[in-house]
């Protein structure tokens, strides 16, 4: 069962994400699918769909097709890979890693991948975004933090068996001035949530 948990709103530290390197070493090349990010080959886990000119009344609504859980109804303009989740906040003109440089509003993208669970127990999840984010494993909603808003984390916990599982991250950004997007975890004897590393992630068609 999916415990939902309040929301939590925490300090913000403005940091410059690391740019995508040209090549991602991994421990398990086949766990990895060779994409084309910025013209050279890199080895990322996580594939997303792009779509744009969502509108700006998206993400305002509860119908589903003017919120993420419809994203995939909008105008498609290609597709991105990604390594992990991890764009601290940011000013909307830097733009968002891997997105082309003449798209700073009211875009989207669906990621989807397979997640790795190490070990069986208890995880929490931290779904941070500006503006929404959802998240889904095997289908069912985990965490809701769709709608325009400021940098804003919400967080679950869910009893999850070692193994992987069908993992999906639905993202937008809506009007300008800030991005953020960042997906963490904790479990098991850890002290402190940490971002999702690339190697819990394996490339999905």
């Amino acid at each position: 069962p999916v415990v939902k948990e309040p929301v939590v709103e925490e300090p913000v530290v403005e940091e410059k994400p690391e740019p995508i390197p040209e090549k991602v070493k991994s421990p398990d090349a086949g766990n990895f699918k060779r994409c084309m990010v910025d013209g050279q080959e890199v080895d990322l886990p996580i594939k997303a769909q792009l779509f744009k000119n969502l509108g700006d009344d998206f993400g305002k609504s509860m119908e589903d097709s003017k919120n993420l859980r419809g994203l995939h109804e909008k105008e498609s303009f290609g597709e991105m890979c990604m390594q992990n989740f991890d764009v601290p906040r940011r000013k909307f003109e830097k733009g968002f890693p891997g997105v082309n440089d003449e798209t700073f509003e009211w875009f989207g993208f669906i990621a989807r991948s397979k997640i790795i669970i190490p070990e069986t127990g208890d995880y929490t999840f931290f779904l941070s975004s500006d503006d929404g984010s959802r998240l889904y494993l095997n289908g069912e909603e985990i965490i809701d933090n769709d709608g325009v808003h400021g940098v804003r984390e919400e967080k679950a916990t869910v009893y999850l068996e070692e193994g992987q599982y069908d993992f999906e991250l639905r993202y937008f950004q809506g009007p300008r001035y800030d991005i953020a997007l960042q997906l963490f975890w904790k479990y098991g004897s850890m002290d402190n949530k940490i971002i999702i590393p690339k190697e819990n992630f394996q490339y999905t068609e």
